[in-house]
C-alpha cells in the first residue's frame, strides 16, 4: 500500500492543532535536527506530504496534541483517487445501516445492501451505484470509521475534509448556537402541540449542521423533513441528499422524500440557512427565498433563520431587497433579530451572520404598536451560559406582551417595529449586547430613590440631588460605537509606543515621565510605579504621544479595560491605546462612562471599534461631573483604606510567625521581661 498524502489542513486535523501552526512548524524547523518533511506532491498548487513521514516527525519532536496520530492515520491512508464527498459519505451511511464493515463485499452485494437501506433512492443508492473502485473505497471507509470510533464521527470528519456541495456550512460554534435555539423553540412548540409534536423541516438541507447538533439531545419522536424540490438545482439536490445521509447516521428519523412534500407547504417548525449573496441580485434572491419560506409557513408556525447579516439586518440595502425585507417586517411575524459575531462560516470568516426568529403575529396589536426583540452580539458571545440564555430569550420572544413583561431577558430588548421600518441603519443599531449597558428596568422615581439610598449608606453627600424627570418610564439608552464616534470626530484614537527596555520600575520625578501600560490599566493602584527618562524618550522615540488630563487609556487583552489619566503628560506603553474626547464630543461623552462601558465588554470582545458607548444629556454634564469626582475621591479613599488593611494583615502575621509579637487583651498586665 502507498502512503496517504496529506494537505497542510489535514496535518493540522491529524495533530489537533490550528492550521497556521503547521506553517510555523515548517518554517521554524528548517536547519534543525528534525526538519519538517518536504512536500512530495503539489496538486493544483496545494502541497501534500507523506503521511508516514509526518507521523514520524510528530512522534520524534513531540509536536501536536494527538499522541494517537499513528493510529488515527487510518482515516487518511490509502485514499482512493476517485473518492468524493458523495461516495465516502454514502458508504459511511451504508455501513451504519447494515451494521458491519463493507470491505470484502462484492459490487453486487454492495448495491443490494444499498437498495435495501434506501429503496426509494432518497439519500445513498445513486451515490453507491456511481462508485467504480468499490473495493478500495470500502476498505478506506472501514479504516476511517475505525479511526474515528464510529460512523457519526467518521461522517463529520468526511464532511469537514472533503470538497463538494453541502460540505462547507456553519462552524461548530454557529451550529451550536442554532441548535440551542431550535431545541428551545421546539420545546415551546411541544407544549402547544402535545398531541402531535411539530415536524421539523429543513427546506433544502443547508441546515444540516444545526440539526446534527440538535439531534444529540433530540426527543425520541423527533422527525426531520428535508425537501428537495423538483425545480432545485443539481447542487441543491446534492446538498439535500448529503444532509439526509448525515442525519440518518446520527440516528435522526428522516421522513422519506416521497412523503416529505406533504409537509412542505404548511410546516410548523422550519429551519432555514441562507447562503452568501453574490452582489445586488444575490441580496434579492436570498430575501425572496426567505419571503417564500414565510409564505409557506403555517399561520401558527415558527421558523429559525440563519444567514448573512448583510441580508437579515444590516442597513443601506438597495431598493428592491429593502422592499422585500420591509414587507416581511410589516407582517408582524418577525419576532426577533440578532446580529452574530464573525467567523461562524468557515468559507467567509470575516462575514457577520445574523438570525431571525419568526412566529405567529401578536394578536390584537396594531402595526404601530408592534415590536421586535433585537440584539447586537457581533462583538462576542462567550459569556457563561450565553447560548442557553440567548435561546431562552428567543423562545420567550415568541410570546405575547404579558409574557415578555414577565421574563427577564438577558440579551434581547424590544424595539418598535415602526422605528425599524423608518430607519435606514442596521435593524439592530443601538442594541446593547446584553452587557451592563442594558437599560435598568426601573422607573425614574425608583432610580432616584435608589441613588439616595446608596449615597446615604455610603455617607456620601452628593453635590446635586437626583430628581426623576418623568413619572413612568426612562428613555432608551443612547448608544454609538467607538468607530462611529471617531468618524464623527467626537473621539481621537492615539496609539501607544513600544518603549522596550527603557521602562524602569521607579516613580516619576522631575526628569522622568510616568508610564501607563497593560499592568496599570488592569491595576490602577500601580499607576505611577513605572517611568521612563524624558530625554531618552525624546531622543529614541520622537513620535511618541503623551497623554492629556482626562484621556482614557484602554486595552483589549487579556480583557477589555480602561482607566482615566487625571494628571496627563504620561507615555502610553503599547499595546495600550488612548481615547481622547474632543471638543465636539465633550458635550455628550463622559470619561467615567467610557471606562465603565469598556470594562463591561466580554474578555473575547477585542473589536474595539464596535464597542458601544453611552452618551449623556449635554445639559446634565455640568452637574454630573462634580458628582462623579466625589465618587472617585471616595473610591480612592476606600482603596487606600484597603491597602492599609492589607499592610496591617501582612505585618501582624509576619510578627506572629517570627515570634516578634504576641497578642494580649487590652486590660491584661504587660508581659514580664523574657516572656516569649
Amino acid at each position: 500500500m502507498s502512503s496517504a498524502l496529506l494537505s497542510m489542513s489535514q496535518i493540522a486535523q491529524l495533530a489537533r492543532v490550528e492550521r497556521p501552526v503547521v506553517t510555523v512548524w515548517r518554517t521554524r524547523s528548517e536547519g534543525s535536527a528534525f526538519p519538517f518533511p518536504a512536500p512530495v506532491d503539489a496538486d493544483g498548487g496545494t502541497m501534500r506530504f507523506s503521511a508516514d513521514d509526518v507521523v514520524q516527525w510528530l512522534e520524534s519532536t513531540g509536536r501536536g496534541n494527538n499522541r494517537s496520530a499513528s493510529a488515527d492515520l487510518g482515516a487518511h491512508r490509502d485514499v482512493p483517487a476517485q473518492a468524493s464527498a458523495d461516495s465516502v459519505t454514502a458508504l459511511i451511511a451504508l455501513r451504519a445501516a447494515v451494521g458491519r464493515p463493507l470491505a470484502g463485499l462484492s459490487r453486487d452485494a454492495l448495491l443490494d445492501a444499498a437498495d435495501a437501506a434506501d429503496p426509494d433512492d432518497d439519500f445513498l443508492f445513486t451515490e453507491t451505484e456511481a462508485i467504480s473502485a468499490h473495493a478500495d473505497l470500502a476498505r478506506y471507509v472501514d479504516g476511517l470509521v475505525d479511526a474515528s470510533f464510529g460512523e457519526s464521527a467518521a461522517m463529520e470528519r468526511a464532511v469537514a475534509t472533503r470538497e463538494g456541495p453541502g460540505t462547507k456550512g456553519l462552524s461548530p460554534a454557529a451550529a451550536a448556537i442554532g441548535a440551542a435555539i431550535v431545541r428551545a423553540v421546539s420545546s415551546r412548540l411541544r407544549v402547544d402541540h402535545a398531541d402531535s409534536p411539530p415536524l421539523l423541516v429543513d427546506q433544502s438541507g443547508a441546515a444540516a449542521d444545526i440539526l446534527v447538533r440538535a439531534a444529540a439531545v433530540a426527543e425520541a419522536d423527533d422527525q426531520v423533513a428535508l425537501i428537495g424540490h423538483a425545480g432545485s438545482t443539481t447542487e441543491q439536490l446534492a446538498t439535500a441528499r448529503l444532509a439526509r445521509r448525515r442525519l440518518r447516521v446520527h440516528g435522526v428519523h428522516v421522513v422519506p422524500d416521497s412523503r416529505a412534500a406533504l409537509h412542505a407547504d404548511r410546516p410548523e417548525l422550519l429551519v432555514l440557512v441562507l447562503g452568501a449573496p453574490r452582489g445586488r441580485p444575490g441580496l434579492t434572491d436570498q430575501l425572496a427565498l426567505l419571503d417564500d419560506a414565510v409564505m409557506r409557513l403555517s399561520p401558527t408556525g415558527t421558523a429559525v433563520v440563519v444567514g448573512p447579516a448583510s441580508v437579515l439586518c444590516d442597513g443601506a440595502l438597495p431598493r428592491e431587497p429593502d422592499g422585500i425585507r420591509a414587507g416581511l417586517l410589516r407582517t408582524g411575524r418577525v419576532r426577533a433579530i440578532v446580529r452574530l459575531p464573525r467567523g461562524l462560516r468557515p468559507t467567509a470568516p470575516r462575514q457577520h451572520l445574523a438570525l431571525w426568529v419568526i412566529g405567529a403575529a401578536p394578536t390584537g396589536v396594531e402595526l404601530a404598536d408592534r415590536w421586535i426583540m433585537t440584539a447586537d452580539l457581533s462583538t462576542g458571545l462567550t459569556q457563561p451560559a450565553a447560548e442557553a440564555d440567548l435561546s431562552n430569550d428567543l423562545a420567550f420572544a415568541l410570546g405575547g406582551l404579558a409574557e415578555l413583561r414577565a421574563h427577564a431577558f438577558r440579551f434581547v430588548r424590544p424595539t418598535p417595529t415602526r422605528r425599524l421600518l423608518a430607519s435606514t441603519e442596521s435593524l439592530v443599531a443601538g442594541s446593547d449586547n446584553g452587557s451592563p449597558l442594558r437599560p435598568i428596568r426601573r422607573t425614574p422615581a425608583e432610580l432616584a430613590v435608589r441613588v439616595e439610598e446608596l449615597a446615604g449608606a455610603l455617607d456620601l453627600p452628593l453635590p446635586h440631588r437626583p430628581v426623576p424627570r418623568s413619572a413612568d418610564r426612562a428613555a432608551p439608552v443612547r448608544l454609538s460605537t467607538v468607530g462611529e464616534r471617531i468618524a464623527a470626530r467626537h473621539l481621537r484614537r492615539l496609539p501607544g509606543t513600544r518603549l522596550g527596555s527603557i521602562v524602569e520600575a521607579r516613580a516619576a520625578d522631575s526628569g522622568r515621565m510616568p508610564v501607563i501600560g497593560t499592568d496599570e490599566v488592569l491595576d490602577a493602584s500601580r499607576l505611577g510605579t513605572r517611568s521612563v527618562d524624558r530625554l531618552r524618550v525624546a531622543a529614541e522615540f520622537p513620535s511618541a504621544r503623551f497623554t492629556e488630563p482626562g484621556d482614557v487609556v484602554f486595552i483589549t487583552s487579556p480583557r477589555p479595560a480602561a482607566l482615566i489619566d487625571r494628571e496627563g503628560f504620561a507615555v502610553v506603553l503599547a499595546p495600550a491605546r488612548v481615547l481622547r474626547i474632543t471638543g465636539e464630543g465633550d458635550a455628550e461623552l463622559v470619561p467615567e462612562a467610557l471606562v465603565a462601558d469598556i470594562g463591561a465588554r466580554a474578555a473575547s470582545d477585542i473589536e474595539w471599534r464596535a464597542w458601544p458607548l453611552r452618551s449623556v444629556d449635554a445639559r446634565q454634564k455640568p452637574a454630573l461631573t462634580p458628582v462623579l469626582h466625589a465618587i472617585e475621591a471616595e473610591r480612592a479613599e476606600a482603596q487606600q483604606r484597603l491597602a492599609r488593611l492589607d499592610d496591617l494583615e501582612r505585618t501582624l502575621v509576619d510578627g506572629l510567625a517570627r515570634d516578634a509579637l504576641q497578642l494580649i487583651t487590652p486590660d491584661a498586665p504587660p508581659p514580664t521581661r523574657g516572656t516569649p
